[in-house]
């Protein structure tokens, strides 16, 4: 969003004194937009392969790792992302995006790199509106791997274990038209003199704001069901299962 964008999504003109104004605000509300979503259009926590152990379910220490022992790493083809997982769950929920080229089971070092203990198969990405995705499902074959079940018994969880999933997909690097709108509602309500107040007396005349109208627009409950749509397993408005 810039000030170019908001003119074309609201036809208002922003006069010069205001633009500085203007400015902060989109900034403000990007950074909540991000917080409730989940993930942010230019993310920094990005991932690269290291290598891949030789053999499948063997996990190397880290300490006395040799580089050297490594298989190459693959080529990207999109952009990497990991995330956590509960391996049985039917879906994956991760970050929206548009194509998806490779999961990985793998084990995250320092400096942004992981080494790859696996890879997994017969990827099914579900796809919802505008061809876009943020759930993966699962495949019967995934997890029920000998190393896998003998490796667990040693920790409490799979997250304990240190393992996750790296995902290689072209993520969403733009909001969708309705996210959008949103956005701009969003401003306009912050820059708006009025924000904020239940009522207001001017020259003896008095007014009062209905609850409705005191609601910012992305806590509506439409708004918050729209961000779900999209949100990633991250987003303040992602409604997690309990296990």
């Amino acid at each position: 969003m810039n000030l170019e964008k908001y003119k074309e999504l609201t036809g208002n003109d922003i006069p010069a004194s205001k633009q500085a104004k203007f400015n902060a605000t989109i900034r403000r509300t990007k950074a909540k937009l991000e917080a409730m979503l989940g993930f942010s259009l230019q993310p920094k926590n990005l991932y690269s392969e290291l290598g891949k152990v030789q053999f499948e379910g063997h996990l190397p220490m880290l300490k006395t790792l040799d580089e050297n022992t490594l298989l190459p790493a693959d080529n990207e083809e999109g952009t990497i992302k990991l995330f956590p997982y509960y391996e049985a769950d039917r879906y994956f929920h991760v970050d929206p995006f548009t194509n998806v080229y490779k999961v990985k089971l793998v084990m995250p070092i320092n400096d942004g790199e992981f080494i790859t203990i696996t890879d997994l198969d017969n990827i099914v990405a579900k796809y919802g509106r505008d061809n876009i995705a943020k759930y993966i499902e699962r495949h019967y074959e995934w997890f029920t791997w000998e190393w896998y079940r003998t490796y667990l018994y040693s920790y409490a969880s799979n997250g304990d274990a240190g393992l996750m999933l790296a995902i290689d997909a072209d993520w969403l690097n733009c909001y969708p038209d309705d996210i959008m709108y949103l956005w701009a509602d969003m401003i306009d309500y912050q820059v708006n003199p009025n924000y904020g107040l239940a009522s207001e007396s001017v020259d003896g005349h008095s007014w009062s704001r209905t609850k409705e109208d005191q609601i910012s627009p992305e806590d509506k409950l439409a708004s918050k069901q729209l961000l779900a749509r999209y949100a990633g397993p991250f987003g303040s408005v992602t409604r997690n299962p309990v296990r």
